[in-house]
């Protein structure tokens, strides 16, 4: 079998501005198009034809800001005389990663996670249960700390992305991969941003929410201080929830990010190795005999 035709990245990136051109220059002719007015002998259907009209121009707007936000392709990796700026790094243009792939790897690593978590659990019951059950946010904590270092920090995929072929990419220098893919590495500001934000964040709201809890502050009044801020602690986690599920939806229909944390700190996923299956058949019963694998070692 021959090997797959190179892409060229400056064409595809001119093709998405013509496009998007085409698309502004299109909504631009419609929301200047005349507005119609009603007809003094029939004014409901005036009246609908005016709501109408002003619907499409709210759908138009909020579909234009939603591409820009989320659907827009990213730029493509720079060949020939840009890939000398960025250190003489020759690619071809990456496939965009399937979004199953990137739900299985997060799916992989709370399995992980929580096989740990239990085994952390059954040696803390030596300690007591109640001690165990005061310092659990701290040893979570601790938990993604280890996992955290030794991978996403030191610019490693984790063990669920791995199994998938995918790891993350951001906007640090470029780093040849296997084969002729390459990708941009994370910045240390990108890996602080995903520590603070996925653990200590986390950590924190857990902690606050349960002082809150114990003091009974959710007893006070709504005019109490106490009141107002067990209050307000719960509609921020309730607007982010929300936030959450539109994100998802985006995600969806996009697949650029997987999470609001890495739509924030703009970091993307790639594949390891284009060329490549991902290295886990993610069928029940592999799946099942792979943990049960791991959980006897």
């Amino acid at each position: 079998l021959g090997q797959r035709p190179k892409m060229d990245p400056d064409t595809l990136r001119t093709d998405i501005e013509r496009e998007s051109r085409r698309y502004e220059e299109w909504k631009d002719k419609l929301l200047k198009a005349p507005e119609p007015r009603a007809s003094p002998v029939s004014e409901p259907s005036g009246t609908m034809a005016r709501y109408l009209y002003r619907l499409r121009g709210m759908v138009l707007r909020w579909t234009s800001k939603i591409s820009r936000f989320a659907l827009v392709p990213p730029a493509s990796p720079p060949v020939g005389a840009s890939a000398a700026r960025d250190g003489g790094v020759g690619v071809e243009a990456a496939p965009r990663v399937m979004r199953v792939n990137q739900m299985d790897a997060e799916t992989l690593d709370e399995d992980l996670y929580r096989l740990l978590w239990s085994r952390m659990e059954r040696l803390g019951r030596h300690l007591g249960r109640e001690v165990l059950d005061q310092w659990s946010p701290e040893l979570r904590a601790v938990l993604r700390t280890i996992i955290f270092w030794n991978t996403t920090w030191k610019n490693r995929p984790t063990p669920g992305m791995e199994l998938q072929n995918i790891r993350l990419i951001g906007t640090g220098r470029w780093v040849r991969g296997a084969g002729s893919a390459a990708y941009r590495m994370l910045t240390l500001q990108q890996r602080k941003g995903l520590g603070l934000l996925l653990i200590l964040v986390p950590w924190l709201v857990e902690r606050v929410k349960g002082f809150m809890s114990d003091w009974q502050w959710y007893a006070f009044g709504r005019r109490s201080l106490r009141g107002i801020a067990y209050t307000t602690v719960d509609r921020m986690e309730q607007l982010w929830e929300a936030v959450s599920v539109v994100h998802f939806l985006l995600f969806l229909s996009g697949g650029s990010y997987r999470s609001m944390v890495e739509r924030l700190l703009r970091i993307r996923v790639a594949y390891v190795n284009p060329r490549a299956h991902r290295a886990l058949s993610f069928e029940f019963m592999n799946q099942y005999l792979v943990w049960r694998t791991v959980s006897r070692v």
